[in-house]
């Protein structure tokens, strides 16, 4: 798990965010569209929700928010008709009647020393009896075995 940022991350995410923030201006009233932003908890009524979810788009009469987790989407929609609510009541000139979640998950890949090493005994290579789903129900023939189960082996020895 990344726990620091660059610096080049964190201005090309500010940069991404404010580029985002001015589309949304150009839309609307400037100066209410971005107040939206800065009120965002008022409008969600949660100061906790609304620290895992942002205000991705408006278009058609409808806010589009991003989050990162199905669980705060599910809790967004749960909220919905309230959001709505807040939407009209503080800003009734973006004319927000819906809203749409969607779900966007930040996957990174592990690096090769945060996966942990699977250790093998030598019975767990010797014992054929435990086969795979994946594992045909066909025998091979014995000198195919043979080969498989010493580069098996030498994999394992290789990775200790």
């Amino acid at each position: 798990m990344k726990l620091f940022k660059t610096s080049k991350e964190i201005v090309d995410n500010f940069s991404q965010k404010f580029n985002e923030m001015l589309e949304i201006a150009s839309n609307l009233d400037g100066e209410q569209a971005l107040s939206v932003f800065k009120a965002w908890e008022k409008v969600i009524g949660d100061q906790k929700l609304a620290s895992y979810c942002e205000l991705y788009d408006i278009k058609n009469d409808t806010a589009i928010i991003k989050t990162e987790h199905t669980g705060w989407s599910q809790q967004l929609l749960i909220r919905k008709k309230k959001i709505i609510y807040n939407f009209k009541k503080f800003y009734p000139a973006l004319g927000i009647n819906n809203i749409v979640v969607f779900v966007e998950s930040e996957f990174s890949l592990k690096q090769k020393a945060d996966v942990s090493k699977t250790s093998y005994s030598n019975e767990d290579i010797e014992d054929d009896s435990l086969k795979t789903i994946s594992e045909p129900d066909k025998t091979l023939p014995p000198d195919l075995e043979k080969a498989l189960k010493a580069l098996k082996k030498s994999i394992i020895k290789k990775n200790k």
